[in-house]
Formats: C-alpha cells, sequence, structure tokens
C-alpha cells in the first residue's frame, strides 16, 4: 500500500456486487498468503480484512495492487541465513498509534526472526482504542513477549537451547515501564493482562531492547511504508528471492489478476 493511503468504510450503494467481485474469496486467499510465507503483505492483507463485510470499488482496487505486488515477485520467499547467519530467536515490536481514521484504534504489529528468517509474525488492529504512543507500544510488547514464551517452549522440544530471547522496541517510555514496577499516572489505568511483559522481563525470559525506528523490522507490520524503507525491512524479516518459492502459487495470482477493474 502506498504512505498515507486510508480505505473508508462503506457508504449506501457503493457497495460491490459479491457476485461479479468476488473480494472475500481473494482477501481470503491473500491471508493464506500473508500468514504462511510473505509477512511483507500482512499490514496490507489486514487492513482489507476490516471491509470483508461490506467493500466498494476501492477497496477491490487496494487488493487487487496486492495481487500485482505478488506477480511481480513470485520468486521471494522467507529464505533463512542470508547474509548474517547469526543464531538466537530475535523479536520487534512496534505500533501505529491510532492510524485508524475511523475508530482511531492502533495497529500493533510484532515479527520474530530466527537465523535471519522470519518464524513468526502478526499485524492487527488493537481491541481498544489506545490514549498514548507509549501505551499502545506497551500493548503489543505484552503480545509480542506471549508469543515469545511459546516459541521458546516450542524451540526447547525440538532441541534448540535458547538463554534469553530479545524483544526490540522502539519506545523508551514502555521499555521503561516493562523494568519499572513503579505505576504513574500515565500508566495506572493500563489492563493488568498486559503487564505479563513486566514478569517476564524481571524472570529473565525476555529482555527489552532500544531500537531505532530507521531499524525498527516490524514498522512494515503496522503501516505502509516508502518503497526503500520496505524493502529494507523485508529483507531483515528474511523475505527475498528464492527461485523455488512460489511456484505452486503463480496460477492462482494469475487467476485472480485477471478479474474486473
Amino acid at each position: 500500500m502506498s504512505p498515507g493511503m486510508m480505505l473508508m468504510r462503506a457508504a449506501d450503494g457503493e457497495v460491490l456486487d459479491r457476485s461479479c467481485y468476488p473480494y472475500i474469496e481473494l482477501v481470503g486467499s491473500l491471508m493464506c498468503i500473508a500468514n504462511c510465507t510473505r509477512p511483507d503483505i500482512a499490514q496490507a492483507v489486514g487492513v482489507l480484512t476490516r471491509h470483508m463485510s461490506a467493500h466498494t470499488e476501492q477497496h477491490w482496487r487496494a487488493a487487487k495492487v496486492v495481487v500485482r505486488y505478488l506477480l511481480a515477485t513470485p520468486q521471494y520467499g522467507i529464505v533463512f541465513g542470508g547474509e548474517r547467519a547469526e543464531g538466537g530467536l530475535i523479536g520487534f515490536s512496534d505500533s501505529d498509534f491510532a492510524g485508524c481514521i475511523e475508530s482511531r484504534k492502533s495497529t500493533g504489529g510484532y515479527v520474530f526472526t530466527l537465523h535471519v528468517g522470519a518464524v513468526s509474525w502478526s499485524s492487527r488492529l488493537q481491541r481498544t482504542v489506545i490514549s498514548s504512543t507509549m501505551e499502545a507500544e506497551y500493548v503489543v510488547a505484552s503480545e509480542a513477549a506471549k508469543e515469545a514464551l511459546w516459541l521458546r517452549l516450542l524451540l526447547s522440544e525440538l532441541g534448540y537451547s535458547l538463554c534469553l530471547t530479545t524483544i526490540n522496541c522502539d519506545s523508551q517510555s514502555a521499555i521503561k515501564i516493562t523494568k519499572n514496577p513503579i505505576i504513574s499516572g500515565k500508566s495506572k489505568h493500563i489492563a493488568v493482562r498486559y503487564h505479563m511483559v513486566r514478569e517476564q522481563v524481571v524472570r529473565g525470559a525476555v529482555v527489552m531492547e532500544d531500537c531505532s525506528s530507521d531499524d525498527m523490522v516490524a514498522d512494515t507490520l503496522t503501516k505502509p511504508l516508502l518503497l526503500e524503507k520496505f524493502a529494507k525491512h523485508q529483507k531483515s524479516m528474511g523475505v527475498m528471492q528464492d527461485l523455488t518459492a512460489w511456484e505452486c502459487w503463480n496460477l492462482t495470482l494469475r487467476v485472480w489478476s485477471d478479474l474486473p477493474l
């Protein structure tokens, strides 16, 4: 998606005929791809899913843009190793504060890499309206910590030894709350379930590290980015050219690209 692009809710009389424009089926196919091997389209697909019940020509065209992007990069897939083959489970969590102009909810995203390849990622609208950037970042950090615990358990059963898991965050305020049990006026209203990240930091299961916004890989999971920054984060997730990837999807993508509009 282009930076700054906003998909508005369908007004009366604008909803497309489902028999002519299979928007739900198209977005469902894109969700399968985004959840399996292409985290670089997760944010765009997440936005498209918000309009499944009522979609307009604008939504249909936006979905077609994602299809065209996949058609242009059929050889891309998650490649483990890359230029930097260091081990360890590394996480990135980020939030786009109040990014939805209609509900004013924030979009939270996280990604975990192992040997530079993404093994788990998420991009979704947060359940409630958040009152500050710090809180939005803290909430998604908590969700990332839950995922980190599950991944650590899974990897340990596979015989992979992990000392601790690093979660990178570009909000120093959110990091300070995870390390400091003092409750301030800005954080006392945050739901108890989100404070589990603080407990895991105390236990030493995860460690929160400050990360510059330019190096925040999860940024591509929260908002549309300029091409240069998008390509940088795409590579950091291990999504790069692999000539054997996507051969089974080419026919399906060609069929979708031939649809109207």
